[in-house]
Protein backbone atom coordinates (compact mmCIF):
# COMPACT_ATOMS: atom_id res chain seq x y z
CA UNK A 1 0.00 0.00 0.00
CA UNK A 2 2.97 2.39 0.84
CA UNK A 3 4.57 1.97 -2.63
CA UNK A 4 1.13 2.43 -4.37
CA UNK A 5 0.83 5.47 -2.29
CA UNK A 6 4.45 6.75 -3.41
CA UNK A 7 3.87 6.19 -7.12
CA UNK A 8 0.45 8.05 -6.88
CA UNK A 9 2.45 10.75 -4.97
CA UNK A 10 5.47 10.57 -8.20
CA UNK A 11 3.24 10.98 -10.74
CA UNK A 12 1.16 13.66 -9.20
CA UNK A 13 4.70 15.66 -8.88
CA UNK A 14 5.23 15.04 -12.53
CA UNK A 15 2.51 16.27 -13.90
CA UNK A 16 2.73 19.25 -11.47
CA UNK A 17 6.45 19.95 -12.80
CA UNK A 18 5.28 19.39 -16.35
CA UNK A 19 1.80 21.08 -15.98
CA UNK A 20 0.58 18.12 -18.22
CA UNK A 21 -0.45 14.33 -17.18
CA UNK A 22 1.25 11.83 -19.43
CA UNK A 23 -2.92 10.26 -19.68
CA UNK A 24 -4.29 14.31 -21.28
CA UNK A 25 -1.26 13.96 -24.04
CA UNK A 26 -2.64 11.00 -25.58
CA UNK A 27 -4.25 11.75 -28.97
CA UNK A 28 -7.70 9.67 -28.26
CA UNK A 29 -8.18 9.08 -32.61
CA UNK A 30 -4.48 7.67 -33.15
CA UNK A 31 -4.83 4.63 -33.63
CA UNK A 32 -1.70 2.04 -34.64
CA UNK A 33 -1.80 -0.79 -36.56
CA UNK A 34 0.69 -2.78 -37.84
CA UNK A 35 1.20 -5.92 -40.17
CA UNK A 36 2.85 -9.41 -38.59
CA UNK A 37 6.38 -9.56 -39.60
CA UNK A 38 7.83 -12.10 -41.62
CA UNK A 39 10.96 -11.45 -42.80
CA UNK A 40 11.42 -7.71 -43.30
CA UNK A 41 15.47 -7.99 -43.41
CA UNK A 42 17.24 -9.97 -45.88
CA UNK A 43 20.78 -9.89 -47.65
CA UNK A 44 21.26 -10.11 -51.38
CA UNK A 45 22.73 -13.13 -52.57
CA UNK A 46 26.21 -12.23 -52.59
CA UNK A 47 25.57 -9.78 -49.41
CA UNK A 48 26.69 -6.66 -50.39
CA UNK A 49 23.24 -5.41 -50.19
CA UNK A 50 20.60 -5.21 -47.44
CA UNK A 51 16.92 -4.83 -48.12
CA UNK A 52 14.21 -4.13 -45.27
CA UNK A 53 11.00 -3.39 -45.10
CA UNK A 54 9.56 -0.19 -43.53
CA UNK A 55 6.04 -1.23 -42.80
CA UNK A 56 4.49 1.86 -41.38
CA UNK A 57 5.25 3.76 -44.29
CA UNK A 58 4.85 1.82 -47.62
CA UNK A 59 8.70 1.39 -48.19
CA UNK A 60 11.47 -0.12 -49.28
CA UNK A 61 15.02 0.41 -47.68
CA UNK A 62 17.91 -0.26 -49.16
CA UNK A 63 21.20 -0.45 -47.85
CA UNK A 64 25.01 -1.00 -49.49
CA UNK A 65 26.59 -2.73 -47.20
CA UNK A 66 29.83 -3.28 -49.03
CA UNK A 67 31.30 -1.95 -45.83
CA UNK A 68 29.33 -3.45 -43.21
CA UNK A 69 30.85 -1.49 -40.41
CA UNK A 70 29.26 1.34 -42.23
CA UNK A 71 25.82 0.34 -44.33
CA UNK A 72 24.88 3.40 -46.50
CA UNK A 73 21.07 3.77 -47.27
CA UNK A 74 21.12 3.95 -51.50
CA UNK A 75 16.98 3.71 -52.10
CA UNK A 76 13.73 4.63 -50.30
CA UNK A 77 11.20 3.00 -53.00
CA UNK A 78 7.51 3.01 -52.15
CA UNK A 79 5.85 -0.47 -52.25
CA UNK A 80 1.85 -1.57 -51.18
CA UNK A 81 -0.16 -1.35 -47.90
CA UNK A 82 2.08 -2.67 -44.73
CA UNK A 83 4.99 -4.64 -46.26
CA UNK A 84 5.89 -7.37 -44.28
CA UNK A 85 8.56 -9.48 -45.97
CA UNK A 86 11.41 -9.54 -48.44
CA UNK A 87 12.95 -11.79 -50.25
CA UNK A 88 15.93 -10.34 -52.98
CA UNK A 89 15.87 -12.30 -56.09
CA UNK A 90 19.55 -10.61 -56.83
CA UNK A 91 21.09 -7.28 -56.34
CA UNK A 92 18.75 -5.16 -58.05
CA UNK A 93 15.27 -6.96 -57.94
CA UNK A 94 13.49 -7.73 -54.86
CA UNK A 95 10.05 -9.17 -54.17
CA UNK A 96 8.20 -7.29 -51.53
CA UNK A 97 4.69 -8.72 -49.95
CA UNK A 98 2.09 -6.67 -48.75
CA UNK A 99 -0.34 -8.05 -46.19
CA UNK A 100 -2.93 -5.00 -46.11
CA UNK A 101 -2.82 -4.22 -50.46
CA UNK A 102 -3.13 -8.52 -50.55
CA UNK A 103 0.07 -7.66 -53.15
CA UNK A 104 3.38 -8.76 -53.90
CA UNK A 105 5.73 -5.55 -55.21
CA UNK A 106 8.82 -6.59 -57.64
CA UNK A 107 11.28 -3.72 -57.12
CA UNK A 108 14.14 -2.98 -59.38
CA UNK A 109 16.56 -0.78 -57.24
CA UNK A 110 18.79 0.58 -59.91
CA UNK A 111 15.18 1.97 -61.74
CA UNK A 112 14.02 2.98 -57.88
CA UNK A 113 10.67 1.85 -59.45
CA UNK A 114 7.67 -1.23 -58.33
CA UNK A 115 8.48 -3.09 -62.32
CA UNK A 116 5.03 -5.31 -61.41
CA UNK A 117 2.85 -6.22 -58.44
CA UNK A 118 0.93 -9.29 -58.32
CA UNK A 119 -2.20 -9.54 -56.65
CA UNK A 120 -2.07 -12.35 -54.06
CA UNK A 121 -5.29 -12.34 -52.03
CA UNK A 122 -5.54 -13.24 -49.17
CA UNK A 123 -2.96 -11.64 -46.36
CA UNK A 124 0.32 -12.97 -47.84
CA UNK A 125 3.10 -13.76 -45.84
CA UNK A 126 5.76 -14.70 -47.28
CA UNK A 127 7.73 -15.25 -50.51
CA UNK A 128 10.70 -18.11 -51.63
CA UNK A 129 12.20 -18.87 -54.93
CA UNK A 130 13.06 -22.43 -56.40
CA UNK A 131 13.08 -23.80 -59.69
CA UNK A 132 12.63 -21.00 -61.45
CA UNK A 133 9.24 -20.23 -59.55
CA UNK A 134 7.91 -17.84 -56.47
CA UNK A 135 6.18 -19.36 -53.81
CA UNK A 136 3.67 -17.07 -51.90
CA UNK A 137 2.12 -18.10 -48.62
CA UNK A 138 -1.33 -16.38 -48.81
CA UNK A 139 -2.12 -17.13 -44.87
CA UNK A 140 -6.25 -16.59 -44.93
CA UNK A 141 -6.71 -18.23 -47.60
CA UNK A 142 -4.29 -21.36 -46.35
CA UNK A 143 -2.66 -21.54 -49.71
CA UNK A 144 0.57 -20.93 -51.75
CA UNK A 145 0.84 -19.38 -54.34
CA UNK A 146 3.08 -20.30 -57.43
CA UNK A 147 4.32 -17.83 -60.18
CA UNK A 148 6.73 -18.09 -62.95
CA UNK A 149 10.14 -16.14 -61.84
CA UNK A 150 10.57 -14.66 -65.92
CA UNK A 151 7.11 -14.33 -66.66
CA UNK A 152 5.16 -13.60 -63.34
CA UNK A 153 2.41 -15.47 -64.52
CA UNK A 154 0.55 -17.39 -61.49
CA UNK A 155 0.86 -21.30 -62.28
CA UNK A 156 -1.24 -22.82 -59.32
CA UNK A 157 -2.68 -22.20 -56.16
CA UNK A 158 -1.70 -24.98 -53.65
CA UNK A 159 -4.14 -25.60 -50.62
CA UNK A 160 -2.51 -25.94 -47.69
CA UNK A 161 -3.65 -28.30 -44.24
CA UNK A 162 -3.13 -26.18 -41.83
CA UNK A 163 -3.80 -22.62 -40.41
CA UNK A 164 -2.27 -19.48 -41.77
CA UNK A 165 0.92 -20.65 -43.14
CA UNK A 166 3.52 -17.64 -42.96
CA UNK A 167 6.89 -17.76 -43.09
CA UNK A 168 8.73 -20.55 -46.20
CA UNK A 169 12.20 -21.88 -46.25
CA UNK A 170 13.78 -23.15 -49.57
Amino acid sequence: MKTLFRLSLIAAACCINTGRCAAASVDATFVNFEGKQTAPVRLSPDGTRLFAVNTPDGRLSVFDTSNPSNPVLIAEIPVGLEPVSVNPLNNDEAWVVNEVSDSVSIVSVSRGIVTDTLQAKDEPADVVFAAGRAFVSCSRNNLIRVSDLPTHAELAAIPVLGNNPRALVT
